[in-house]
């Protein structure tokens, strides 16, 4: 009843389908990375790429990794540990225990040149941090950018395809780098350097996430270097234009990087630009842009000192984030206690108990043919790395991504439509996938309002049971979920009421509120944005007003300090509204119209109008009253 159908699609066979439909050969994917050999070998699945490996091969085709839940055999989830402990010493600046963890992961055997290049580029923050001078800080960028691209202008030009961390890297070498002849003006030479990068960044086959990564970066960059004279005209007029394609890019996907950064140059261009002779349509225009912008700044500069959290970038270790991993053993040995499946009965048909043990108590790598037996015999989908949907057909992945966008929008039309060619497309073996589709129709549904939440409770339960019977779900103990099956959990206790609404809240409160340092950080974006926004929504609802701020309050100093805006807004109108509940007078009126205000701010940046017109509605109602 759990046991999934042999799932034959995974990694290999979508990496050689991207590449496939980029039109692009091995070797411009894998140039500087690994042998032609090699990166034959992991399209046909005789070998299974590292993790690390996995990001680099598909950033360089334009899939971002954050889209993903990784599973990775222990000795490589133990490196995933330790490169997140520098990421994280860094970020909090504590650079002596960053210095000591990279000394012992650099001291690793085996390391390929992505794990080099990740120990030159944290050794390179840790340096600008300290503040060693330029040709210290250039010998090292040199030494990082040289591990996976030799030549950078031949790369640029065509020569093989390149990943956002290593543009990034490109871009702190011309940063540091002198032109190698005289030229009239350096900051002229320079820019050009920049544009090359800008060129490619546009050009490329990267999703908008990725080029939201470096592209605002590159262009606060240029902004720099316009400004540190006087600009004329045509430089003003491109300055402009490269801050709006990147502020526009970072509204798409609801980022933070460099925003402030750009505000402010934009800021600065257009009343550079005010001086020149232009039409009066043309200032009438660009004093509308500033108002937007300068409201948008202001939001965001006051929501930083209220958190305390620096508005400017300083490093970039939000290249480095590696979300949604988990350990293969560990996730057989709980998974199996979940489901009451003693060793002997988990292996039969598959391995023997001894086999099991050997893996749980000694933390033995076993063999991807045999994770994946495991795995499907405990409802739990074979792919070892995972998006919304399991494919090897591209298109049917980003349409899977435009079907959660349409259905966040209410376009229930066109949700429907691409839900039905989504469907077509996928295997639907794959319980997985099955679950997933399921569980969207259901929304539509309740959209269109052909059921109800009463009908909706009963058919998230079902969507649960597809991988995990209910009488395993609630019991005390240690648990696994995938992805959609705390999905499904989510829909249960916030959507829903009955018994098994409340079991799962509990479940989902006790994830949310536990506070191991890696659990609820960059490391698990899944649930700072997913299921603790629906658990500060339910502890207001139930009275619990206290609690419902404090968790709002962590969820958005962690949304700011991991450049996130998404839901930034719905936070700060949950803190409002319990802070009206526990007392009248603990919030005045004049504060409670500015949060309705930035709240309506916040949701226009990033298109979300029903949300706006929410806000504003209450913002009306709140002047009524007074």
């Amino acid at each position: 009843m759990y046991v999934n159908e042999r799932d034959q699609i995974n990694y290999h066979g979508f990496l050689r389908a991207l590449r496939e439909m980029h039109k692009v050969s091995q070797e411009t994917v894998c140039k500087g990375i690994c042998t032609v050999s090699g990166m034959n070998r992991f399209e046909k699945g005789n070998r299974l790429a590292e993790k690390l490996m996995r990001d680099r091969l598909t950033a360089r085709l334009g899939i971002s990794g954050e889209k993903y839940e990784d599973y990775l055999q222990p000795k490589e989830y133990v490196r995933w540990e330790q490169r997140l402990r520098i990421v994280k010493a860094i970020e909090e600046r504590k650079l002596s225990k960053a210095k000591a963890e990279l000394c012992e992961y650099e001291a690793l055997e085996g390391l390929n040149r992505i794990n080099v290049q990740f120990v030159e580029a944290m050794r390179f923050i840790i340096m600008s941090l300290e503040g060693a001078d330029e040709e210290e800080l250039l010998t090292c960028i040199k030494k990082a950018v040289k591990c996976t691209v030799s030549n950078p202008d031949k790369a640029l030009s065509g020569f093989h395809l390149l990943a956002d961390q290593e543009i990034n890297l490109i871009a702190e070498q011309m940063r540091l780098s002198s032109p190698k002849k005289v030229v009239r003006d350096v900051n002229a030479w320079r820019i050009s350097e920049y544009e090359k990068l800008i060129a490619y960044i546009e050009n490329s086959c990267w999703e908008k996430l990725q080029k939201a990564k470096v592209y605002p970066k590159i262009v606060y960059y240029i902004c720099q270097l316009l400004l540190d004279g006087s600009p004329d005209e045509a430089a003003c007029r491109r300055g402009l234009e490269l801050c709006h394609n990147a502020i526009e890019l970072l509204r798409d996907t609801s980022r933070l990087y460099y925003f402030i950064e750009l505000t402010e140059s934009r800021r600065s261009l257009a009343e550079h630009l005010m001086k020149f002779d232009i039409p009066a349509s043309e200032k009438s225009e660009l004093d509308e842009m500033l108002k937007d912008n300068n409201a948008w700044e202001n939001v965001f500069k006051e929501l930083y000192e209220e958190y305390k959290v620096a508005p400017y970038m300083s490093d970039f270790c939000y290249l480095y984030y590696e979300t949604e991993c988990h350990n293969m053993v560990e996730v057989i040995e709980t998974r199996r206690n979940m489901l009451n499946l003693s060793r002997v009965k988990l292996g039969e048909g598959i391995c023997s108990a001894k086999t099991i043990i050997r893996f749980e108590r000694e933390g033995m790598n076993p063999s991807v043919d045999l994770v994946r037996a495991l795995f499907e015999k405990m409802g739990l989908c074979a792919e070892y790395r995972r998006a919304r949907v399991i494919t090897n057909d591209v298109e049917a992945l980003m349409l899977s991504i435009e079907v959660v966008e349409r259905m966040n929008n209410r376009e229930i039309e066109l949700s429907e439509y691409n839900l039905n060619v989504l469907e077509d497309k996928l295997h639907m073996g794959i319980v997985y996938n099955r679950q997933q589709i399921k569980r969207w129709r259901n929304w539509l549904l309740l959209q269109k309002r052909e059921i109800d939440k009463k009908e909706l409770y009963h058919r998230s339960a079902e969507v649960l049971e597809c991988s995990v019977p209910r009488s395993c779900v609630f019991k005390m103990g240690n648990k696994f979920f995938t992805r959609e099956e705390w999905t499904c959990l989510f829909d249960l206790a916030f959507e829903t009421s009955g018994e098994l609404a409340e079991e799962s809240e509990r479940l989902i409160e006790e994830v949310c509120l536990e506070k191991d340092d890696y659990k609820f950080n960059s490391a698990n974006i899944f649930k700072l944005t997913f299921l603790a926004g629906g658990l500060e929504s339910y502890l207001g609802n139930v009275g619990r007003h206290e609690e419902a701020i404090k968790l709002g309050n962590e969820m958005i100093e962690l949304f700011l300090k991991n450049r996130r805006m998404n839901a930034l807004s719905n936070n700060l109108y949950s803190n409002l509204w319990c802070a009206q509940q526990l007392e009248a007078d603990l919030i005045d009126g004049e504060n409670a119209k500015k949060i309705l205000e930035s709240c309506i701010i916040l949701s226009k940046l990033i298109r979300r109008m029903n949300w706006s017109n929410f806000y504003a509605q209450k913002l009306c109602e709140l002047e009524t009253v007074n």
